[in-house]
């Protein structure tokens, strides 16, 4: 079954993309390898127009084997600061979550105090043949 020039071009934005999720660095860098990478692919496609999808994974490698050569060839302190980056993150989202929740308890907790000690009055109205209407104001 031949593959059309879409389904390639999807194929290799998925592994693209898989490849940006396996490096383990700052945004700049990865985009800048990731450029050049797609470079190199669109390259190997001119020089090899009959490639398919497996020729390249062939060629280049997995998304992983990618990312771990990158890493061995970058800078080990570059690393180290990506990935406390990436931690650091996480525990900012945990901590504002966190406060989140408490903000949103206590606001639970107050309007429900306050519905409870709400006044609530009720207002008659007695018409000329003596029924009463009855009104709930707040």
């Amino acid at each position: 079954m031949a593959v059309t020039n879409a389904e390639l071009n999807n194929s290799i934005k998925g592994y693209l993309s898989d490849v940006k999720k396996c490096l383990l660095c700052d945004r700049k860098t990865k985009s800048r390898f990731l450029k050049d990478l797609g470079g190199n692919i669109d390259n190997y496609l001119s020089d090899v127009p009959d490639a398919d999808f497996d020729n390249i994974i062939e060629h280049f490698g997995t998304p992983k084997s990618i990312a771990e050569e990158f890493a061995a060839q970058t800078d080990t302190d570059l690393l180290r600061k990506a990935k406390r980056n990436k931690n650091l993150k996480w525990v900012i989202i945990a901590i504002l979550a966190a406060i989140a929740l408490f903000i949103g308890a206590i606001a639970f907790i107050i309007i429900k105090n306050n519905s409870r000690d709400a006044a609530y009055y009720y207002d008659e109205t007695i018409t000329d043949n003596g029924i009463v209407e009855e009104t709930l104001e707040d």
